[in-house]
């Protein structure tokens, strides 16, 4: 495998740089890319939740992650909270739709988490329970996707007849828009929803590899560093109740509703990974 110079990187002085250099990027229509945004509150590589696994190994992660993630589907309580693909006649629409449902429950996929909006990921460039990097350097990844390599599920549906465990190649995923009757019963759904968000997906030949570090992909990524002086910008303009919004802690959903499936979900990611 072959690996690259370094990717652009960005450093901001302040804030307002940030945004400056954020609000650049090209989102038009004839831009011959598809941009998108991830924050994260430490300079991490990017890796998908099965790839931080202690495994080194693409099979035996693909074989952990098939399990987890039908185990997911087939719990009785889990799955009365997933919305159901209305469109029974591709072949793959409800295990796409439950693989993006389990992402945004914290389920370990090998999707990764990504923003059409960049003010999503200033929020999640900063988003630190327990506050163990506040004074380590954030990033905000951008990934400037080759219109050839993004699926777009409300366009062409026929992707959906795509087995995503066995894609050949890393696609960006703006998934299918449906809001039924049953909406607000699916957390994962709303959460992706408030979130502006989209997925890349890891193709099983690589999931044990950071992407931003394989050669045919790494062109395409840039990042922007987030400095403790920069968080600390970020923390007073964000609004204090975006954190409850965008996880669907007040209002629609019921918390304890929220608790069991956060239980649920933990125990599978511990029993698999």
């Amino acid at each position: 495998m072959k690996y690259m110079s370094e990717i652009v990187t960005h450093r901001p002085k302040n804030f307002e740089e940030l945004r400056r250099i954020l609000k650049s990027i090209d989102k038009s229509g004839t831009a011959p890319y598809f941009a998108v945004f991830r924050g994260q509150n430490y300079d991490w590589d990017l890796k998908s939740g099965i790839a931080r696994s202690s495994s080194s190994n693409s099979s035996d992660i693909l074989e952990r992650e098939q399990g987890l993630f039908f185990e997911f589907l087939n719990d009785k309580c889990l799955a009365s909270k997933l919305q159901v693909h209305k469109l029974k006649q591709y072949a793959f629409s409800q295990i796409w739709l439950g693989l993006f449902q389990a992402q945004h429950l914290r389920l370990r996929t090998r999707l990764l988490d990504f923003s059409m909006k960049y003010e999503s990921s200033l929020f999640f460039s900063i988003y630190d329970k327990k506050k163990e990097f506040v004074n380590e350097n954030g990033v905000i990844w951008i990934y400037k996707c080759p219109r050839t390599k993004f699926f777009n599920f409300d366009a062409k549906l026929y992707n959906l007849n795509l087995n995503p465990f066995e894609l050949e190649d890393l696609y960006l995923i703006k998934h299918y828009t449906q809001f039924e009757d049953d909406y607000f019963e699916a957390l994962g759904e709303i959460r992706r929803n408030r979130q502006h968000g989209c997925f890349v997906i890891t193709p099983s030949c690589y999931l044990d590899t950071a992407i931003n570090k394989i050669d045919s992909y790494n062109q395409y990524f840039e990042k922007v560093l987030i400095t403790p002086n920069i968080k600390s910008e970020i923390e007073e303009f964000l609004d204090p109740g975006l954190e409850d919004y965008l996880f669907c802690k007040i209002g629609v959903y019921d918390k304890i509703k929220a608790k069991l499936i956060e239980t649920k979900v933990d125990y599978l990611n511990k029993k698999y990974f």
